[in-house]
């Protein structure tokens, strides 16, 4: 199991790929050897070597290198710079702002992966001032298979890209900024992952009940259960220890997630999703009977969390969950059962008919503003409209404000 200070570990392990270079010992040398992949002026590739005696040494002078050729300060920059790819001044990019920081191991590998997507059309593998109209318009009409939410990733990175070119002066203007050039839509349909009626919560529920502990198999009904009453992430269920729960006090608190580092391994991350994540959750009896459940059942790790899969030693992820809950929803014919994800939605959709205000709702939650919880939940929001007029009615009728 790895934690989040391993990430200069994982990342000095041999990758191969577009503008991600190489990292390998030199036996002969006795050196660690880094190459990554260059152009010259003519557009031949040609691979940059660069030696340490460390792989961190190594690695950070082709960083340093690759930095100095972002700002314009590297020897022979032209001539390096008139014929690179978009992908790989991306890709460069990258390595510079996951080395500062900028974000997680988890959301470097997804960037990797949409990458990934340009580097497989001709857009991606030509020099940038190539990279014209109809090349653009050629690609966006590749990719409209995918889903809305990939292609304005697509979009937005190709634009990043762009925007580097501009401000480096390998290109005089960004193409994307012609309002001919509009991002393109799915041939998909926009798909929601939603909640649970009140009836399918009740046959889930009672699919629970029959729910059997398998033999050297993860027993996954109190994670399930408290995603339903919690409202939790997946991810900061699986991630919490036993004194996260208190249920004296009737709380837990979450400040971390399993999440995924860049080879995707699991992680666990001593953060959360985001900074509001981190937050405490009051608990209702339904919530402390699962939890119950499953403290009754902690068995001590390594790790020290609350849910462990001791049978393989390491830590359970959302997708073990997923598969699980998705199992158990297709042997019930619970046709709604899709994503583990949707249990959060069932929590959120029922306290907003109870009349849960959206201000308490986002706390639960751990939404980063008011108008992220707002725009998830505005269908149920709405069908909330007759029932407070009608308490509001009441209201002014009970304190002698009505006319009628």
């Amino acid at each position: 199991m790895k934690s989040s200070s391993n990430k200069q570990n994982k990342t000095n392990k041999t990758r191969k790929g577009n503008g991600e270079g190489t990292l390998y010992f030199n036996e002969t040398k006795k050196l660690w050897v880094f190459q990554q992949t260059m152009f010259d002026v003519s557009g031949k590739k040609y691979r940059k070597t660069f030696y340490g005696k460390t792989k961190q040494e190594a690695r950070k002078k082709a960083q340093s290198f690759m930095l100095e050729l972002s700002l314009g300060t590297a020897k022979n920059q032209k001539a390096v710079k008139s014929l690179m790819t978009i992908c790989e001044l991306i890709a460069d990019a990258f390595e510079v702002e996951f080395e500062h920081n900028q974000f997680s191991e988890a959301t470097y590998a997804r960037k990797k992966s949409t990458l990934k997507i340009i580097q497989n059309h001709e857009i991606g593998n030509v020099p940038i001032q190539k990279i014209d109209d109809n090349l653009i318009n050629n690609f966006f009409g590749r990719i409209t298979s995918y889903s809305n939410s990939v292609i304005s990733k697509i979009y937005s990175m190709l634009n990043y890209g762009l925007n580097i070119a501009v401000q480096n002066k390998i290109i005089f203007s960004n193409p994307l900024n012609n309002p001919y050039l509009k991002k393109p839509r799915s041939e998909k349909s926009d798909k929601k992952i939603g909640a649970f009626t009140i009836e399918e919560q009740g046959q889930f529920l009672k699919a629970l009940e029959e729910y059997e502990e398998q033999k050297n198999r993860c027993y996954y009904k109190p994670q399930l259960l408290i995603a339903l009453f919690t409202g939790m992430r997946m991810g900061e269920i699986n991630a919490l220890s036993p004194d996260d729960v208190n249920l004296e006090n009737r709380k837990v608190y979450v400040h971390r997630t399993i999440s995924s580092d860049i080879e995707y391994d699991p992680l666990l991350k001593e953060t959360t999703k985001t900074k509001k994540g981190v937050r405490e959750i009051p608990l209702n009896d339904n919530a402390v009977e699962a939890f119950r459940m499953a403290l009754e059942r902690f068995v001590p790790n390594r790790e020290n969390l609350l849910f462990y899969d001791t049978y393989n030693d390491k830590v359970i992820t959302t997708s073990q969950v997923n598969n699980a809950f998705k199992r158990i929803c297709e042997k019930h014919n619970i046709k709604n059962g899709t994503n583990v994800h949707m249990l959060r939605h069932t929590f959120a959709t029922r306290c907003i008919e109870a009349g849960v205000e959206a201000t308490v709702l986002k706390e639960w939650l751990g939404h980063t503003d008011i108008s992220v919880t707002l725009n998830i939940y505005n269908d149920v929001l709405k069908h909330n409209h007759d029932k407070s007029i009608d308490l509001l009615q009441k209201y002014t009728t009970d304190n002698g404000l009505s006319i009628v």
